[in-house]
């Protein structure tokens, strides 16, 4: 497809995206998906019809899930292909018909799975406007909600950290939280430090920023888990340690000290794994990306030990990438 949406066929063929997003019944399910989210994937661009961009695709997408029950595997496709169209094409009835889905109602006549309303999550987050901050809200103060709702509520959160401003960064906090608790899981609980890094590390790249370092425990608790979580999470505690500290190199002595603390943790931590690729790699991949100088040496080391298992060698070399290493390999 050319950038312009066409596809270079011969005049009078259909929008590519507008056939992508069509009826669904002459393919198998797995071709149908990756059809589907194409289409998706399409949905900014300009069409010459009198529809606003993405609005005739997000009907036919929104009227392809709800009218026909035709699996799970598919409903994941629409979801997703849903929210990779521009969030002003979608309608109200689109946004409140996904508000039921993920909370679990019953809409277009059935029930929907804990997999469908974590995508339907996703979709309505993405497609921006204010409609999904309450929503968020209200999961994140639930203690019974399904797992991977709860999973998609703490990559969104994540996601949408730069939607606010530094009163709403620390009401972010407030709400991961309150949701944290619940996080059982090491999987959930991995995401939930992600999404805490994240918010971190938006609110350190605002140049009025760096408020949650002074003032909130937040950093704390990234340092804490890095340094002691236990073996089933320690791969998310070190990267989410690194996400929010590869830009704090500004805002004041708060800021300086938990870039410094941050990087003497991943580095204790590559040092005291020797001899364990598995455990390894997390550290060398988040002295990547907070691009430590001060690892150059040491990821050399691995990068040219032959003894050392290839999986952890090349997580090594994309860490001296990140790094910037002018020395040769």
């Amino acid at each position: 497809c050319q950038s312009d949406g066409s596809s270079g066929a011969h005049p009078g063929s259909p929008p590519v995206a507008s056939t992508l997003a069509g009826g669904a019944a002459f393919l198998h399910s797995s071709s149908t998906s990756s059809r589907l989210v194409s289409s998706g994937m399409l949905g900014d661009q300009p069409n010459d019809g009198p529809l606003p961009t993405g609005l005739r695709d997000t009907r036919r997408l929104w009227k392809g899930l709800i009218e026909e029950d035709q699996g799970r595997e598919l409903h994941v496709a629409y979801l997703t292909a849903l929210g990779l169209e521009p969030g002003s094409a979608a309608s109200d009835e689109t946004r409140q018909g996904l508000q039921k889905i993920l909370l679990g109602r019953r809409y277009a006549s059935r029930k929907w799975s804990e997999l469908e309303q974590s995508h339907a999550l996703s979709t309505l987050v993405r497609m921006g406007g204010r409609s999904w901050r309450p929503v968020l809200a209200r999961l994140y103060a639930q203690k019974r909600i399904a797992t991977p709702v709860r999973r998609a509520a703490f990559i969104t959160l994540g996601e949408r950290a730069a939607d606010y401003d530094a009163a709403g960064r620390r009401d972010l906090v407030d709400y991961w939280r309150d949701a944290e608790k619940y996080a059982r899981d090491p999987l959930t609980r991995g995401l939930a430090l992600i999404a805490l890094a994240r918010i971190v590390a938006t609110d350190l790249e605002d140049p009025e920023g760096a408020e949650l370092a002074r003032t909130s425990q937040a950093p704390d608790i990234l340092l804490r888990e890095a340094r002691s979580a236990p073996t089933t999470r320690i791969g998310f505690a070190v990267l989410a340690l690194a996400i929010a500290a590869r830009n704090a190199t500004s805002g004041g002595d708060e800021v300086t000290r938990f870039r410094t603390e941050a990087e003497q943790v991943l580095l204790r931590g590559f040092a005291r794994s020797e001899g364990n690729a598995g455990k390894r790699a997390p550290y060398a991949v988040g002295l990547g990306i907070l691009r430590s100088k001060a690892a150059i040496a040491p990821l050399e080391g691995v990068v040219l030990d032959s003894n050392v298992e290839p999986m952890l060698r090349g997580c090594a070399a994309v860490a001296l990438g990140q790094i910037g290493s002018a020395r040769p390999s």
